[in-house]
């Protein structure tokens, strides 16, 4: 790569390698990162800029590099790559594999890394992704992965705050009714909208762009799969705690959906002790509680308790919600 810097296809094919190397191998990832690697990739995508294949290969390999690898992903932060990897995405704002591969890197990049997520934002990388939502609507990957991003985003308390401004929470909203049989888009979505909704203008927000529809619709057409139910149970669990939305997620059918997911999911921990807690919000609403009461709520939170006899959560939760059914 030092020795033919002007070369886009040599660039390309070597970015390429070192995501190859670097997969699911800690000590190439060690290499690389000590070698010059991630500068060598870096340099790339500067000097190819136009270069849609460059840049696409060269966000796959930051990937790799970044997974599970503190140094590297810090790395990648500290010299440049972030704004490097934003720069592609507006400058290949058409380009879906583009799209796809930077979401992917920024949502590696940021994850269990504060700083990054601070570089995400100052960088435009916010604006960036929504911007890649909105271009490529029909494109799961690139919504799935978008959605990703936000999650690892929103967990810094200005970039949440932001998401919810700049339309962020309409975009994966919006990718939910889309792509509603795309269990993967689904279950990030919520995960997306569950980070999202710890900011009380956000839950605004979601249940204004529909979202409480979007949960239940999701858990009624993925009910197997225990991502997706459990994710939606937190959200809900989250939007329950406002009065006004009690009342949506009664008539959109949440309450339904949840005693759903407690049964068909009852080995889950997860589901089970949000959907608890899900019951322990809704049921100050007298209706609501007379419908969790009348889809069988009481009876699938004590096979929970027998279920989880260990798990101090399961157990409080269930516990919690019992004493306010039955009041």
């Amino acid at each position: 790569m030092k020795l033919n810097v002007t070369d886009a296809d040599v660039q390309q094919e070597a970015c390429w390698a070192l995501r190859n190397l670097s997969h699911d191998n800690s000590e190439n990832r060690t290499r690389i990162g000590k070698m010059g690697g991630i500068e060598a990739v870096l340099s790339a995508m500067k000097r190819h800029e136009n270069h849609a294949d460059v840049q696409e290969y060269a966000c796959r390999g930051f990937i790799n590099l970044s997974i599970n690898d503190s140094e590297n992903m810090s790395r990648i932060g500290q010299v440049g790559g972030i704004e490097a990897v934003v720069s592609a995405m507006k400058r290949h704002e058409n380009h879906a594999g583009v799209q796809e591969y930077a979401c992917r890197a920024l949502n590696n990049l940021s994850a269990n890394n504060p700083e990054n997520r601070t570089r995400i934002a100052q960088a435009g990388g916010i604006e960036a992704v929504l911007s890649a939502m909105k271009r490529h609507e029909n494109h799961a990957d690139v919504q799935e992965y978008a959605c990703r991003g936000f999650i690892n985003l929103s967990i810094n308390d200005e970039n949440e705050s932001r998401i919810g401004q700049v339309g962020g929470i309409e975009a994966v909203v919006s990718a939910m009714k889309r792509h509603e049989n795309h269990a993967d888009v689904q279950e990030s979505a919520c995960r997306a909208l569950n980070n999202l909704s710890a900011n009380d203008a956000n839950k605004s927000r979601i249940a204004q762009a529909g979202g409480i529809g979007a949960f239940v619709s999701a858990m009624k057409r993925h009910e197997n799969h225990a991502g997706v139910q459990e994710y939606a149970c937190r959200a809900l669990c989250i939007l329950s705690a406002n009065d006004a939305n009690k009342s949506r997620i009664g008539q959109a059918g949440g309450i339904e959906a949840v005693v759903s997911a407690m049964k068909r999911h009852e080995n889950h921990a997860g589901v089970q002790e949000r959907a608890c807690l899900v019951f322990y919000f809704i049921s100050v609403n007298a209706e609501c509680k007379r419908r969790a009461i009348d889809a069988g709520a009481i009876a699938a939170i004590e096979v929970a308790r027998r279920n989880h006899p260990n798990n101090d959560k399961v157990q409080l939760e269930a516990a919690d919600a019992l004493d306010r059914l039955r009041s």
